[in-house]
Formats: C-alpha cells, structure tokens, sequence
C-alpha cells in the first residue's frame, strides 16, 4: 500500500510497475486470509483434532504465498512482463479452448445453417475472442524477440531464454494455429479448432518454461565464474 501510495504520489505512470504492485498485493491478500485461517483452526485445534490438519494446508499456503512474491520480486522487470503476457495468453486460450469443446458437445452433428440465432452468436463471439488472442500473440513474439535482442549486452541468460521462446512460438506457429482455429470455430468445425488450441496452449505453456530457464542458465553461470 505504501509503495502504492508513493508511486500516485510521484506521478510514476507505469503499466509494469502498477501490474506488479497490483499482483504483490493480491498474493498478500490472499496470504492475510490463509492466516486467519490458520490462527482460527489452531484456537479450535484442541477441542477439535481435525482443525490442526486445516491450520497446516492454511499455513502452508501462505508459505506458497510468501514464496512466490518473493520470485515475483527477485525477476527483472522484462522477465516479469514477458512472462505476464506468455500467462495471460495461456490462461485465454485455456478458457476459448474448453468454450469451444463445451459448444462443440452442444451443436454436433449439425451444420451452420441448422444452429439456433443464439448458438450462432457464441460461436461468433468465440471466433472474435480467438482472433483477439491471434493478435496478441503475434505482439508478444515480435516483444520478446525485441527484449532478447536489447537485452545481449546485459544479461546474456535473459536473452536466451526470451530468444528461444519466441523461436519456439515461431516454429510452434502459435499465432497461425490460433487464426486457423478462429476460422474454424467460425465454419462450426469446433472439433478441429479444439484440437488446435490445445495445441497451442502447449506451446505456449513450453514458452513459459523457455522464460523461467534464464534463472536456471544465470545460476550455472555464476557457478561458472
């Protein structure tokens, strides 16, 4: 909240700066309550033995909590962005693909012009949805190619790491997959556009591992050195 307050204070009109205050304070948020959580089951351990076992998951989660705000602040604010933006892509192509099975399961066996005005308009809405998340994918691998290329004089790892999941993006033809799947939904073949956001949410959940392996190459370097 401080930091928060400060950042209003000074002006400071930065989207990563703002995301990242948004998510550490969310992460926080939800340790506060684990905690709560915690402290009333440990008061209510001794009348009831089962309440201990609720008092160590609450704990737990907010050592998960803590942990994860820890690595979310140890990133450097490019690995955090190109990493946000890889999530959000992933958790929407997620959320199209299991759409367009559940419509899919609805409206099978039918043609087009046998689907009722409001089928019509969900497959419409979805197509729209995955032609959004197309674009935004081809932004994305355009940014982490560009991070990776400001980055070489810097941090070397980084630059790898975003390098590769941008070839990976590339030769995995995320964007194509999710435009073919967009026009597929469009033609009701849901069947065949499922397939193809699943696998391009593959891709992109390797992409994200092709990200966090800039830690693990840094690490080996310093033990290098």
């Amino acid at each position: 909240q401080r930091l928060g307050t400060r950042a209003a204070r000074n002006g400071l009109d930065d989207d990563t700066l703002e995301g990242m205050l948004d998510d550490a304070g969310a992460l926080l948020r939800e340790a506060t309550e684990a905690s709560e959580d915690a402290t009333s089951a440990l008061e209510r351990s001794e009348s009831a033995p089962e309440a201990a076992a609720e008092a160590e998951a609450a704990q737990g989660q907010v050592r998960e909590n803590l942990e994860s705000l820890i690595s979310m602040l140890d990133q450097g604010q490019d690995n955090w962005v190109a990493r946000r933006t890889v999530e959000g892509l992933l958790a929407e192509q997620r959320e199209l693909a299991a759409a367009t099975q559940a419509l899919g399961d609805q409206t099978m066996g039918r043609s087009r012009e046998q689907l009722s005005q409001e089928e019509l308009t969900e497959l419409e809405r979805i197509a729209e949805r995955q032609r959004d998340a197309a674009e935004r994918a081809r932004r994305a691998l355009d940014s982490l190619a560009e991070r990776a290329e400001a980055l070489e004089r810097f941090d070397a790892a980084q630059a790898d790491a975003m390098s590769q999941a941008a070839r990976r993006g590339r030769q995995e033809r995320v964007e194509q997959q999710m435009r073919e799947a967009a026009s597929q939904v469009d033609q009701n073949q849901t069947r065949a556009a499922a397939q193809g956001q699943q696998a391009a949410a593959e891709a992109l959940e390797q992409m994200l591992e092709d990200i966090d392996s800039a830690d693990e190459a840094r690490d080996e370097a310093l033990r290098r050195v």
